[in-house]
């Protein structure tokens, strides 16, 4: 049994959610005049026996972050991530799209070196900020919150 370490260095988002993502869903009820639940396969209401009829119901159903990224087609700009270390109440994305640069980490020996020297954070945000517009824009919408993008390093271990 052992430690997997992971580094990752560059910008992500955080939120803090005004409110929780939910979705606009059907489902088909049987009723009577009345107002009365009656069952799928029953023709009178049981209660008062009316004649009952379908009806479609709208409800909110909350839905988590994975399944609307992935219905709104977003998945090549975020992903849902997490950290324990994050500040409560934040969610934490990650960032799909490419910065450019190239890693020298050797996978195989898990050692390496990445020169940060002439490495510009204010144009990597920027990047995020075009090329990620539309996921920051369904995250405020969902969250009720506007995003914010942050650079830095995120170390982790499972």
């Amino acid at each position: 049994m052992g430690i997997d370490y992971n580094a990752y260095v560059g910008p992500y988002i955080v939120i803090k959610p005004a409110k929780k993502p939910t979705v606009t869903k059907e489902r088909l009820l049987r009723v009577c005049a009345n107002g009365h639940k009656v069952q799928q396969s029953s023709i009178y209401c049981s209660s008062c026996g009316t004649k009952a009829i379908d009806m479609v119901e709208k409800y909110e159903s909350e839905v988590d972050f994975y399944e609307l990224i992935h219905d709104r087609g977003l998945e090549n700009q975020i992903h849902e991530d997490y950290h324990d270390q994050i500040e409560p109440g934040m969610k934490m994305f990650g960032i799909q799209i490419s910065m450019g640069r190239k890693c020298s980490f050797d996978v195989k020996h898990t050692t390496g070196i990445e020169n940060l020297t002439d490495l510009n954070i204010k144009a990597e945000i920027e990047k995020v900020r075009t090329e990620c517009a539309q996921a920051l824009a369904f995250l405020e919408e969902v969250c009720g919150a506007k995003p914010e993008i942050r650079w830095g390093v995120i170390v982790s271990h499972r």
